[in-house]
């Protein structure tokens, strides 16, 4: 169906019993006693005993699911919250089409929060949406031709389809990721002072668009945060509440345009090379 991922609560679960979970679309935590599970991709994984805590709050990511079913022992899974955590979380849309969201640790005046590992591919903007609006397609390019009002349409339909609420990052949630967050190393581009080793820009795309990915990513392991497709954000670039701010460069861009700081503005219902990347609030 249309639902990313469905919430089981299991309750009252006996330490030494043996518990049979199915493992298609199910949430999972541990706390305040109850027993949750979030299962993700189809894999390589043996009795629930590969797992990764993603959050302070005990969440663990069952990950990778060989079979349908999974047996556990609610004692063991308890010694999961030990775990070391893992910053990210995986997101299915209609069965098929994955996104990886990394967690990004807030600081005095941010929350924490987490943003799309790579730009919106057209792959999920099709899933979503049942079009594809670029007129260079693949599945695994980024989305673009794209208004700051189409994304909020596609986001507006993605939160029915899965009870979550995405949205746009503001400019200052974006730029706070693309920096690398807490684990900053003050780089110039998202990743690197060497434009090239992480960005498709001007003097290296060959004037077209790129496969996500395919170049280093920053400190916190997100892509492309640094050129390929200029990105919405969810604010307006000035008082004057005309105009969205636009970060990041595309490949069509000189090497200023994709440094972190360049911010240009568009109005809502602009389309040229700009893309999205989503956020997901804690």
């Amino acid at each position: 169906g249309d639902t990313i991922v469905s919430k089981t609560v299991l309750t009252n679960l006996e330490t030494n019993a043996t518990y049979t979970l199915d493992c298609s679309q199910q949430v999972v935590s541990i706390a305040e006693g109850k027993l949750f599970y979030l299962i993700v991709p189809p894999g390589i994984w043996n009795n629930g005993m590969k797992v990764d805590v993603y959050d302070t709050n005990n969440t663990i990511i069952l990950s990778k699911a060989k079979s349908e079913k999974i047996v556990f022992n609610a004692s063991n899974a308890m010694l999961m919250s030990d775990l070391e955590i893992n910053k990210a979380i995986t997101f299915e849309v209609n069965g098929t089409n994955w996104f990886d969201m990394i967690f990004v640790k807030g600081n005095s005046s941010l929350s924490d929060f987490y943003i799309g590992q790579t730009e919106v591919t057209q792959r999920l903007w099709k899933a979503v949406m049942g079009t594809n609006p670029c007129k260079i397609q693949g599945n695994d390019l980024p989305v673009m031709y794209v208004s700051w009002q189409d994304c909020q349409a596609f986001i507006q339909k993605l939160n029915q389809m899965t009870g979550y609420h995405f949205l746009l990052p503001t400019e200052v949630e974006w730029e706070y990721a693309a920096r690398g967050g807490e684990k900053s190393k003050g780089y110039e581009y998202a990743g690197s002072d060497m434009i090239g080793d992480v960005a498709w820009y001007q003097g290296n795309s060959s004037n077209t668009i790129h496969t996500i990915a395919k170049k280093l990513p920053n400190e916190l392991g997100i892509y492309d945060m640094s050129g390929n497709v200029w990105e919405w954000c969810e604010d307006y670039y000035d008082t004057d509440e005309t105009m969205h701010v636009v970060k990041s460069g595309s490949f069509y861009d000189s090497e200023s345009a994709c440094r972190i700081d360049a911010r240009t503005a568009r109005l809502a219902d602009y389309k040229s090379y700009i893309g999205l990347r989503l956020l997901l609030e804690m």
